[in-house]
C-alpha cells in the first residue's frame, strides 16, 4: 500500500470518529491496525509475533539521552 493510501485511510478514520460515526474504542483499534501495517511495511517490524516481558509496555526501552547545558550559560532576559 502506498503512503497516500495510508494517509487517506487515517483521514477517513479520523473523520468518522470526529463525526461520531464510530466510538473511541473502535477508532483506537482501527488506528492501531493501520499504524501497525505502516510500521510493518516501512520498518519491517512484525508486532503480532512479539512477546513482551511481564510488566513491560514497550518491547525496548528508549536509549535517548538529553543533552543540556547549565541555565547560567543562557541569555538572561531581565527588565531594567
Amino acid at each position: 500500500m502506498s503512503e497516500s493510501s495510508y494517509s487517506e485511510i487515517l483521514r477517513e478514520l479520523s473523520r468518522n470518529y470526529y463525526n461520531r460515526s464510530i466510538s473511541i474504542n473502535e477508532y483506537r483499534v482501527e488506528r492501531h491496525q493501520v499504524l501497525d501495517a505502516i510500521d510493518h511495511q516501512y520498518n519491517g517490524v512484525d508486532i503480532e509475533g512479539l512477546q513482551l516481558p511481564p510488566g513491560s509496555k514497550y518491547p525496548e526501552q528508549s536509549m535517548t539521552t538529553a543533552f543540556y547545558s547549565p541555565t547560567d550559560t543562557q541569555p538572561n532576559f531581565q527588565k531594567k
